[in-house]
């Protein structure tokens, strides 16, 4: 492969550790690269999980016999929001008040991609502050992204088909 490791589309990586053209660990080593390279500019992985996300790469690449042990995205590294629970991670949803919320459990997409063989995933930050219409009545106002979030209860008595 002429590209670094960290250009490569989940299914160029997946099939370069399927054939042996590359290993789990080489992947990791060069996200990681690229993620501690950007960071600090970016802002954009909260969690540094590298020490983990090697040590599993490693222990992937030593038990590796056949894709259909590990699923088709075995060794694909991912990131996944703060929104999202992974199990034993905080879901901050990007506020340091929720730094202790640890998740129980990992939520549906992260079971699904854990099933298909994904490496251990990378937190990643809500990014800026999104706004989304609320619509009570007639009258419509801004809430945030939390607002949204954690009002979920209050959006199923909205009526968000109705908007001026």
């Amino acid at each position: 492969m002429g590209q670094a490791l960290w250009q490569a589309s989940a299914i160029e990586i997946a099939a370069g550790i399927r054939e042996r053209r590359f290993s789990c660990s080489a992947v990791t080593i060069s996200v990681a690269e690229r993620i501690r390279a950007l960071n600090p500019k970016l802002n954009a992985i909260v969690a540094d999980l590298t020490d983990q996300a090697l040590a599993e790469a490693a222990a992937a690449d030593r038990s590796f016999k056949s894709v259909a042990e590990h699923g088709p995205l075995f060794g694909v590294p991912v990131t996944i929001k703060v929104n999202i629970d992974v199990e034993g991670q905080a879901t901050t949803n990007g506020l340091a008040a929720f730094a202790d919320l640890i998740a129980p459990g990992d939520s549906p997409v992260v079971s699904n991609l854990r099933r298909a063989g994904l490496a251990r995933p990378v937190r990643s930050s809500e990014g800026p502050r999104r706004r989304a219409p609320l619509a009570v009545g007639r009258h419509v106002k801004e809430r945030s992204w939390l607002e949204k979030r954690i009002g979920a209860s209050l959006s199923k008595s909205l009526d968000w088909r109705h908007r001026d």
